[in-house]
C-alpha cells in the first residue's frame, strides 16, 4: 500500500467516524425530546414528597427520580392522601407504580403487584406523652377499650384489627377515608384524638415535628415495605425490581436513607422554618412574589419556580456574568426595563417581572398561537430571545410547528450549539449552548408541577 493509497485510507475512516460522532450526537439529543415516561403516584408527607427550602425532597421521591433516570424514562407524578383513591388509580390505569410504602395484605395483592422491599418498618401506636396516667398506653393491654383511629384499607388497619382478635382488646377501631397518617398524628399532636397507629418511619419525622406525641409502644416489629405496579405493566416490574435489587443495597440508598432518617441534616430539615409542612411558606419571600405575579397574570408558584432556579432565593447572588439577585437581572436589562436600583428585593423583582412582561409582548407578535408561551418565555428569559426566535424560524424550516415549544421549537434550541443549525441562514443570533436554555425549561416547569402537587393556593 503506497503512501497516498494509506493517506486517503485515514481520511475516510477520519470522516467516517466524524459522522458516526454527529449521528450519534443526534441519536442523544432527539431521545431527550422523545424518552417515554411513566405515571407515578404517591403520598405527600414529611418524609416520602415534600418542599424545603423550596426544594421537592423526599426518601420516595428521590427513589423515583433515580430509577426513572436510570432506565432512561420521564416521570409524572400525582399525589394524593387517600389511599383507596391509589388504589383506584392503579387499578384503573391512570397509574403505573405507586411509590409508597406498601405492607403486603390479600386485599392489595388483587389490585396490583409488589415490587421487591424498597425498605423495612415496625407498626407504632402514637398517643401523647404521659400526662394522665388514665390515658397514656405503658403496654398493649392498656388499650383495652380504647378508640383509636386508623386509615382505612391501610396496613396499619390490618395490624390494628388483627391484635384486636389476638388480645381480646375489644378496640373501638374508627377507620376513616380523605385522611394521611400524618393527619390524624396532627389530630393526636393537638388533642383533637387520643390514639392512632402509624408506620416507624413516618412517626420518626413527626416526633420531630410535635414534641408531645410518644410512639414508644410497637405494635408489630419490623415488616418489609413494597413499591405497587400496575398488573397490566410486567415489563416495568421486572426493570423496577432488577434496579431495586442492585439499589437497595448499594451506598447510595444508605446515604440516601441516612439523608433522611439518620442524620442531623435530617432534624434540622424537619423542624426548619422553610419546611413547608410546618410553615406553609415555600420561602420568606412567598408574599411579595405573589404581588408581583398579579402584573403578569402568572401562578405565584411558576415565578417561584422561576426565582428557585435563578437564585435559590438567596438575593445576594450575584452570577460570573454580572447578573445579580433573586431573579438574575443583568444591569443592562434593568436599565432597559427602567428600574435604577436591583439591590433591594423590591427592585430586583420589579425588574424581573417587568422583562418577563416584555418578552411576553415580543412572542405574542411572533406567534400565531399562544397557547404554548410560556415555555417560550422561559427559554427567552435564560438565553435571550433572539436564539428563541431562531429556534422558530429553524422549526419552520423543518417542517415543526414553531408555535409549540415541546418536541419541536425545543428540539432546535437545544441544538443551536450543532454547526448545521447555528450555521444555518436562518439562525441571525449564531451559536448558542442549546441544552442550558432547554434544562432551564424543564427544570422550572418540572419544579412548578411539584409545587402544585402540594401547595393549593
Amino acid at each position: 500500500m503506497n503512501k497516498f493509497t494509506l493517506y486517503l485510507l485515514l481520511i475516510i475512516i477520519t470522516l467516517s467516524s466524524c459522522y458516526k460522532v454527529k449521528d450519534k450526537q443526534k441519536e442523544d439529543f432527539y431521545s431527550i425530546l422523545t424518552k417515554p415516561s411513566i405515571n407515578v403516584i404517591m403520598e405527600y408527607n414529611s418524609i416520602d414528597y415534600f418542599i424545603y427550602k423550596g426544594s421537592p425532597m423526599g426518601f420516595q421521591y428521590e427513589l423515583v427520580k433515580r430509577f426513572a433516570k436510570d432506565i432512561g424514562v420521564k416521570v409524572n407524578i400525582k399525589i394524593s392522601n387517600d389511599i383507596e383513591n391509589i388504589y383506584s388509580e392503579i387499578s384503573n390505569g391512570n397509574a403505573d407504580i405507586i411509590a409508597c410504602p406498601l405492607g403486603k395484605n390479600d386485599y392489595r395483592e388483587k389490585l396490583f403487584h409488589f415490587s421487591v422491599p424498597i425498605d423495612k418498618t415496625s407498626i407504632v401506636l402514637i398517643q401523647r406523652k404521659q400526662t394522665n396516667t388514665d390515658d397514656f398506653i405503658s403496654n398493649i393491654n392498656d388499650l383495652k377499650g380504647k378508640k383509636v383511629f386508623v386509615i382505612s384499607k391501610s396496613t396499619n388497619e390490618d395490624v390494628l384489627k388483627k391484635l384486636n382478635k389476638e388480645k381480646n382488646l375489644d378496640l373501638n377501631i374508627i377507620s376513616v377515608k380523605n385522611f394521611s397518617t400524618e393527619e390524624l398524628i396532627d389530630m393526636v399532636a393537638h388533642k383533637e384524638i387520643s390514639y392512632t397507629v402509624s408506620d416507624e418511619n413516618i412517626a420518626y419525622t413527626n416526633n420531630l415535628r410535635f414534641k408531645n406525641i410518644d410512639k414508644t409502644i410497637i405494635l408489630q416489629v419490623e415488616q418489609n415495605l413494597y413499591w405497587g405496579v400496575n398488573k397490566e405493566k410486567t415489563e416495568l416490574l421486572h426493570d423496577l425490581n432488577k434496579w431495586l435489587e442492585t439499589f437497595v443495597d448499594s451506598y447510595d440508598y444508605r446515604i440516601l436513607y441516612n439523608k433522611y432518617y439518620n442524620s442531623r441534616q435530617a432534624k434540622k430539615m424537619y423542624t426548619s422554618p422553610f419546611f413547608y409542612l410546618n410553615t406553609r411558606k415555600i420561602s420568606k419571600y412567598d408574599d411579595i412574589i405573589k404581588l408581583k405575579s398579579k402584573k403578569i397574570n402568572w401562578d405565584w408558584k411558576l415565578l417561584a419556580s422561576m426565582i428557585y432556579q435563578e437564585s435559590n432565593f438567596n438575593p445576594e447572588v450575584t452570577s460570573w456574568a454580572g447578573a445579580h439577585g433573586l431573579m438574575q437581572i443583568m444591569p443592562n436589562t434593568a436599565d432597559m426595563v427602567k428600574i435604577d436600583s436591583i439591590d433591594t428585593v423590591e427592585g430586583n423583582l420589579e425588574a424581573g417581572v417587568r422583562y418577563i412582561k416584555y418578552l411576553n409582548k415580543q412572542l405574542k407578535k411572533a406567534l400565531r398561537d399562544t397557547t404554548d408561551i410560556i415555555p417560550f418565555i422561559l427559554a427567552s428569559y435564560n438565553v435571550g430571545l433572539g436564539h428563541v426566535l431562531d429556534a422558530r424560524r429553524l422549526a419552520r424550516k423543518y417542517g415543526k410547528n414553531p408555535d409549540k415549544w415541546f418536541q419541536n421549537t425545543d428540539f432546535y434550541i437545544l441544538n443551536k450549539s450543532q454547526p448545521l443549525y447555528y450555521k444555518d441562514n436562518l439562525s441571525r443570533y449564531g451559536y448558542c449552548n442549546g441544552q442550558e436554555p432547554y434544562k432551564y425549561v424543564e427544570d422550572i416547569l418540572d419544579r412548578y408541577k411539584q409545587y402544585k402537587n402540594m401547595i393549593q393556593n
